[in-house]
């Protein structure tokens, strides 16, 4: 056990799938209170997924200021050789046929613990 997970429990980095999924309320019922639980303990996206979240065009300007709330409360993590590391590890894991990270895919495979 790391340092951080003894004060704060796990930490995972969560895919922009996931930051899609919860804020549709598209989330899987089974998966929906473990995120619940993680984007209240320990809240970790990359800079990557920020700028894929906020930067969707669709959203309302009252829907983009909550999505900056939401966002706020995340530890946003630069782009290093370990959140390259991570981002590869997972498209070679998970079959997609989009260069995206948001093309749908199951919820286990974007909540990385970290």
């Amino acid at each position: 056990m790391s340092e951080d997970e003894g004060r704060m429990g796990p930490r995972f980095l969560i895919d922009t799938n996931i930051l899609v999924y919860f804020s549709e309320g598209i989330l899987p019922s089974s998966g929906l209170p473990f995120v619940k639980k993680v984007f209240k303990e320990s809240f970790n996206i990359s800079v990557i997924s920020a700028i894929e979240f906020l930067g969707w065009h669709g959203f309302s300007d009252e829907q983009y200021e909550e999505a900056s709330d939401f966002i706020r409360g995340a530890n946003v993590l630069n782009i290093d050789e370990d959140v390259v590391t991570v981002a590869i590890n997972i498209r070679r894991h998970v079959k997609s046929n989009s260069p995206t990270l948001l093309s749908p895919r199951p919820v286990w495979p974007a909540i990385i613990p970290c």
